[in-house]
């Protein structure tokens, strides 16, 4: 009887603080993170076949800097894809918040990457570790910044 007086005491207390205002105050970082993903994913999901697409819907998330940079290395990066006939189709592994500073959210996403190139053996799955700046632009989210660690 204590320990279901007790569950039901804990579960009023939950409940209480989840409508504070010191709830309430609290910012929503799943934007952010869905954002880190979607950018993990459109960076490592690169098909030969709609590598336009592909390279169209990383644009679309990126602003800034990462938007510059991979807009000037695009054609490049078009051409390799091509050329090799490569296909990569990236998995999350696992994704979290990082760190924060004055509006931007930093996002860490680890990756599993499988390639094939038409006419080769496949190749081992790459891992990647990346951190994803993320910042909201109006009322979207975009990627201004990704960096891979070792």
């Amino acid at each position: 009887m204590r320990r279901l007086v007790a569950v039901l005491m804990l579960a009023a207390a939950v409940a209480t603080v989840g409508n504070s205002p010191v709830a309430a105050a609290v910012p929503d970082w799943r934007p952010y993170i869905d954002e880190g993903e979607t950018v993990a994913l459109a960076l490592t999901t690169i098909d030969y076949r709609t590598v336009d697409r592909d390279v169209q819907h990383i644009l679309d998330n990126a602003t800034g800097v990462f938007y510059d940079d991979f807009k000037n290395r695009s054609a490049a990066f078009t051409e390799v894809v091509l050329d090799a006939k490569s296909t990569s189709t990236g998995t999350i592994t696992e994704s979290r918040l990082d760190s924060t500073d004055a509006g931007k959210v930093k996002v860490f996403v680890a990756v599993t990457v499988n390639t094939t190139n038409e006419g080769q053996p496949p190749s081992p799955p790459r891992y990647w570790r990346l951190i994803i700046t993320v910042q909201q632009a109006d009322e979207t989210y975009k990627a201004s910044n990704v960096d891979f660690l070792p």
